[in-house]
């Protein structure tokens, strides 16, 4: 079974961005799902996107993940189709910026909570190799429970100290799996780019991620962005359909 699937918790995505996400559930055949309620130990968006696999999926299932700041336009090819079966998939968050940000930021993460995990929990340090994936859009299936899980603890222990759930996972599926498989940036798209040419987009998925001085006004930009590459054929959008599963009762851990 494939999913497309968010978190929004809160009610905070916008109508634009749901409508990308079910447009492109229907085109990929995937079954669109958005969790309104915590369903594991997780109440934050964060701490419940490192829950994922403990969701009731169907299974055999694929998950497409897109955060609530992503849009999809409407020509993005099926990312089940792109990923071989069993792999994780992830684009690289150092997507080439010349002002370095991403690169020194996502070092710096990284290195603290290695020392961290070092100083703290006694734990060989993890070297920084560059693999460092932004989370905002992956996929995953039921095989990768494992570096989620470690993530999931690694996070609850780590977060008083100021760790990300970003820097967790990805120090985690270096450390559990051999094989990822890297989506270039049309797949998650990130950076100074994405804000400048709004309200086009310039690749199939845009992240909308707050990046130094573009972060003002986010919600708006997210309202304007125009995912459909010729409007006419979407102008009656009442086909495309949703399947929201909200799950009041949690499941332990």
């Amino acid at each position: 079974m494939n999913y497309l699937a968010t978190i929004n918790t809160g009610n905070f995505m916008c109508e634009n961005v749901r409508e990308s996400f079910q447009a492109a559930a229907k085109r990929w055949g995937a079954e669109y799902v958005e969790i309104t309620e915590p369903f594991a130990s997780g109440t934050h968006p964060f701490e419940m996107k490192l829950e994922l696999p403990l969701y009731p999926w169907q299974p055999g299932y694929r998950v497409f993940f897109a955060e609530g700041d992503v849009l999809i336009r409407d020509d993005c090819p099926s990312p089940f189709d792109e990923v071989p079966v069993g792999m994780f998939a992830a684009a690289h968050n150092d997507q080439g910026e010349l002002d370095g940000v991403a690169t020194n930021r996502q070092r710096i993460a990284w290195n603290a909570i290695s020392d961290c995990l070092s100083q703290e929990m006694g734990h060989p340090p993890v070297p920084y190799r560059g693999m460092y994936w932004n989370t905002g859009v992956f996929m995953f299936e039921a095989a990768h429970a494992g570096p989620f899980a470690a993530a999931s603890e690694l996070y609850k222990i780590l977060k008083p100290y100021g760790a990300d759930d970003q820097t967790i996972l990805s120090m985690m599926i270096q450390t559990h799996l051999t094989q990822v498989h890297v989506l270039d940036r049309r797949w998650n798209c990130v950076g100074p780019i994405v804000w400048q040419a709004a309200p086009r987009m310039p690749t199939w998925i845009t992240h909308y991620a707050k990046y130094l001085r573009f972060r003002d006004g986010r919600d708006e930009v997210l309202k304007s962005i125009q995912w459909l590459t010729d409007p006419q054929p979407l102008t009656d959008r009442t086909d495309l359909g949703t399947v929201t599963l909200c799950l009041p009762d949690r499941v332990e851990a």
